[in-house]
């Protein structure tokens, strides 16, 4: 059964948990592979710190441990995450009672899980279980900027900024509708974002990038360009473009999830392919 637990029985569960986590086979997005944590105790601190709107499972049958669960919300969007879904056996049991308990608490918010593919319990569960959508279908890349060399920029871009939003939203909300981090989250957060876009001839914005950077590791949300428009120049200059000011801002890495037609010049780019990912969610 699904037990809720307290903080502190979560930390007593933390190498439980990380030996569970270990292999990739029981991992989701975005736990210990997407976080790079690279040691117990980096483990632990992130349990500590996730604490505010955070809740912790163990799944227990005849008083032995199964699993482990970490979930995260946002309120305010009905937004609850799964941050660990580490099950070593009854999967199928253990996923049905959490999502039991949140119907009882949570109703009427989504339920977000994201997973490498290695992981089989997860995506045999979801293509079974017709409820549940398929959000992204995209390929985990990372390249480490210590030995990026700074590339010289083809086109010109324009920085987005709020006097000047409108030529991101305009594509962006037109490719992206579904996407947790529309126009209107990006906007209200735009401080903690970096976009640039490219305006053709006509004034109309053909492509443009937008990323974060937390504690110097970046993130590259996406690069939206106009359906069956894609210039293969336009979008390396402006992954170019972007990795150099991560170099420039003393970044240490870039994580980037990318469509499959998009793989060939991401590996071009110098990034390294670390899993395919995929991304669902379901009304609780």
């Amino acid at each position: 059964m699904i037990r809720k637990i307290t903080l502190e029985e979560a930390l007593e569960n933390v190498s439980y948990a990380y030996n569970l986590a270990l292999d990739i086979k029981n991992s989701c997005y975005p736990g210990i592979y997407f976080n790079n944590i690279n040691s117990q105790k980096v483990f632990y601190d992130n349990v500590v710190s996730a604490a505010v709107n955070t809740e912790y499972f163990l799944f227990e049958q005849n008083n032995k441990k199964y699993g482990f669960i970490q979930l995260y919300r946002i309120d305010e969007d009905k937004y609850i995450g799964i941050t660990e879904l580490l099950i070593s056996r009854y999967y199928n049991k253990a996923i049905t009672e959490l999502i039991s308990y949140l119907h009882i608490y949570y109703n009427g918010y989504f339920l977000y899980y994201g997973f490498p593919i290695n992981n089989k319990k997860a995506l045999s569960y979801v293509i079974s279980n017709k409820e549940w959508s398929l959000l992204d279908d995209t390929y985990h890349f990372e390249l480490f900027l210590k030995n990026y060399e700074i590339k010289t920029i083809s086109h010109k871009f324009v920085k987005i900024d709020k006097n000047n939003f409108n030529l991101f939203s305009s594509i962006h909300d037109y490719l992206s509708p579904d996407m947790y981090w529309d126009s209107t989250h990006i906007y209200n957060d735009l401080e903690n974002w970096n976009i640039l876009v490219y305006i053709d001839n006509f004034n109309i914005t053909t492509h443009a990038i937008y990323y974060c950077v937390f504690q110097k590791e970046a993130e590259i949300y996406g690069i939206d360009y106009l359906e069956n428009n894609m210039s293969c120049d336009i979008y390396k200059s402006l992954l170019n473009a972007s990795l150099n000011n991560m170099k420039l801002d003393n970044s240490t890495k870039c994580v980037y999830f990318c469509e499959i037609t998009e793989q060939k010049l991401t590996k071009e780019a110098g990034f390294d392919l670390i899993s395919h990912y995929r991304c669902y969610k379901v009304k609780i």
